[in-house]
């Protein structure tokens, strides 16, 4: 059955200094229209584009029209691009493409290459959803070329770690992706970084996960993890935790995976990540199948289901469909086994799609604010 695991595709730069939307709101109506408005009302869509994408698309389309009016080269840069990746989330890339391009020219007439590495590996990343993989390279190539150029070696890192996702998902070269991630987290070794160095240990560890060396995997989970620990970030440590739990479930370490699985678990369910719980369930429910516990993995399996339903959470759904009728067939129950088979087969060919832009919270994965 297959298991789900996290990769982590790029450490998001915040503000240094905490802003809530609520202050943010009361400070706008009354703002002269000058350039700090511009930042706050970008400030004020990154803190809304998760849990209100209307109220965000005003604010950054009020941003843009008071950038273009100063003519603040920099405001428009900065807000074009962040337009350009919200509607790419929103699954609208041809609209996010004219944004891109527009920044992209602007940013190329003042000669600006750090915007223009920044610029050009965004419109990778629309490419790799697209799965253009080709063009999506190309891209990323060039931003790495520009940032070099600008000395910009949080770009630069950035950049490596996106080499490193196309090469090890897209393009299914891991020993590449290896390299590249290692060079992501060598520049991030250079700025002390310990945050981003986590994200290219997790992804170097993911990628060794892919190629079957356990050991290395291990040894480089178990480095993001310390890291995440010291931090105190508890969503990614359950994304850790789930994912040292496949390592030892291939192992067919079958105690350990669930102790692990179920570590992650906690977490998610006290940060409230539904589709979290979700995995967690359906990866505990496969390591009981494992260990021949039928009916306690049903158990885990269901409720894996209730979730995922309830969040149309597609991957899931098939996931669990299909163990459904595995579990039920091992307890000679074929009737059931025959229902969850036929659900399997008729989700899959009525509903799946693949889902790179399914949440607004993958946003957050992408998005970089300048």
């Amino acid at each position: 059955m297959k298991r789900i695991f996290f990769l982590l595709l790029l450490l998001i730069p915040h503000f240094t200094k905490a802003v809530s939307l609520d202050s943010i709101q009361k400070v706008l109506p009354n703002m002269p229209a000058d350039t700090n408005k511009v930042y706050l009302l970008n400030k004020a869509f990154e803190l809304s584009r998760g849990t209100d994408p209307s109220a965000a698309e005003k604010y950054i389309k009020d941003a843009i029209e008071l950038a273009e009016k100063l003519h603040f080269d920099n405001g428009m840069m900065t807000t074009y691009r962040n337009y350009a990746v919200f509607l790419n989330i929103l699954g609208k890339p041809d609209d996010a493409a004219a944004y891109f391009n527009k920044g992209l020219a602007l940013a190329k007439s003042k000669n600006n290459k750090k915007r223009m590495g920044s610029y050009a590996m965004s419109i990778g990343t629309m490419y790799y959803d697209k799965g253009d993989y080709k063009t999506a390279l190309e891209n990323f190539i060039q931003s790495l070329k520009w940032r070099e150029e600008a000395n910009d070696t949080a770009g630069i890192a950035d950049t490596y770690i996106w080499l490193g996702i196309i090469h090890d998902k897209g393009l299914k070269q891991p020993a590449k992706a290896i390299s590249y991630y290692r060079s992501a987290m060598e520049k991030y070794r250079q700025k002390g970084d310990e945050a981003s160095m986590s994200y290219a240990y997790t992804n170097i560890g993911n990628a060794y996960y892919g190629t079957r060396e356990y050991d290395s995997a291990l040894i480089y989970l178990d480095k993001a993890l310390e890291i995440k620990k010291k931090a105190g970030d508890p969503a990614q440590m359950a994304n850790i935790y789930n994912n040292i739990a496949n390592v030892y479930t291939d192992l067919r370490d079958y105690d350990k995976a669930l102790d692990f699985y179920k570590q992650s678990l906690t977490f998610r369910q006290q940060g409230g990540d539904e589709e979290g719980v979700a995995t967690s369930y359906i990866n505990i429910g496969a390591v009981l199948m494992h260990q021949r516990k039928y009916k306690e993995g049903n158990d885990y399996l269901l409720k894996a289901l209730d979730v995922s339903l309830k969040r149309n959470f597609t991957e899931g759904i098939l996931t669990i469909y299909q163990a459904l009728g595995q579990s039920n067939a091992a307890m000679g129950d074929y009737k059931k086994a025959y229902v969850y088979d036929t659900l399997y087969a008729h989700y899959k060919d009525s509903a799946f799609t693949v889902e790179n832009n399914r949440q607004m919270v993958d946003m957050q994965t992408k998005y970089e604010t300048e």
